[in-house]
């Protein structure tokens, strides 16, 4: 089964912001049919996920967030497979392609998950781990190396650090992204929900922390997320039992503050570290050397 062809009229590529009729890499070709073989003809469990729109009325509609576990989503066995892989890998090469001359986000994205035929979380997985060459390489000089910590105030983006290793101690699919960080696929919606590896994730965290020998740790936490609050307290009762310098901060909006400081931060978040100055990827070191088994995904584009 071939996928079809960039048959896109005027009309379409006005739509999405002017793209040209095939905005693909130099030397790359459109027939994608080997890779689109690989993932859909050899591996039989493709088929079987259930439909986007049924997923979302089944789990959002009508059944509440019981969850106690930020764990994979009941289709990523079947999306994020090594059949699947090279498939997804060529598509956030040709949307980094695409970022890196200044297309549009949103329509980019639309136009490579139509190209390759991706489902929804699929996209997520591509758009997450994309970036054009000019942010990969902003984000690679402005990377502090492990011994920058030492001595030093580090202020973390608590969500974004936390919830990716509690989903990697869940079985969570983990992207390895294009920029060198690691990020999960878990969506808050707003609210954050304590679940079972939280206090293992906040451990994992501070003894990393403190074999950095950092000074102090000023975690900053998002007032409008619901539950900010216990979060909090479950933080400060966790520095106090180990002894860890933390702080602990709710404010309006964190990602200002962190884009703003002249003080190290920790996060993955691409928009902060468009702008940030020294950052550490402290949710990857995390994982590496605390979770051997952590499920990585890598779209690193790395081969392309």
């Amino acid at each position: 089964m071939n996928i079809a062809p960039w048959n896109l009229s005027r009309a379409t590529l006005s739509q999405a912001d002017g793209l040209p009729s095939n905005p693909l890499p130099p030397g790359r070709t459109d027939d994608k049919s080997s890779a689109w073989e690989t993932a859909r003809g050899n591996d039989s469990t493709v088929g079987s996920c259930i439909p986007d729109f049924v997923r979302r009325h089944r789990y959002r509609a009508l059944v509440p967030d019981k969850r106690h576990h930020r764990g994979p989503h009941p289709d990523d066995a079947c999306l994020f497979t090594p059949a699947t892989l090279p498939l997804l890998q060529s598509a956030v090469s040709d949307l980094s392609w695409l970022l890196t001359r200044e297309y549009a986000s949103v329509s980019a994205l639309k136009l490579v998950g139509d190209r390759y035929s991706l489902r929804e979380r699929q996209r997520i997985a591509v758009g997450r781990s994309a970036c054009s060459d000019q942010a990969r390489e902003r984000r690679q000089r402005s990377q502090a190396e492990l011994g920058d910590a030492a001595g030093r105030t580090l202020f973390i983006d608590g969500y974004n650090v936390l919830t990716t290793v509690e989903a990697a101690l869940a079985a969570g699919v983990i992207l390895f992204a294009r920029d060198g960080t690691y990020r999960d696929m878990a969506s808050m919606h707003g609210t954050w929900r304590k679940v079972q590896e939280t206090l293992p994730a906040a451990e994992l965290i501070g003894n990393l922390l403190a074999e950095l020998r950092i000074a102090s740790a000023v975690w900053h936490l998002d007032r409008p997320v619901s539950n900010s609050g216990r979060l909090k307290t479950t933080l400060e009762q966790t520095a106090a039992v180990h002894g860890w310098p933390w702080e602990i901060r709710i404010v309006p909006d964190p990602d200002r503050i962190l884009r703003d400081t002249d003080q190290l931060v920790a996060t993955a978040d691409s928009g902060i570290l468009d702008e940030c100055g020294r950052w550490v990827n402290l949710a990857r070191l995390t994982l590496d050397r605390k979770i051997s088994n952590a499920k990585i995904v890598d779209l690193s584009d790395r081969v392309g």
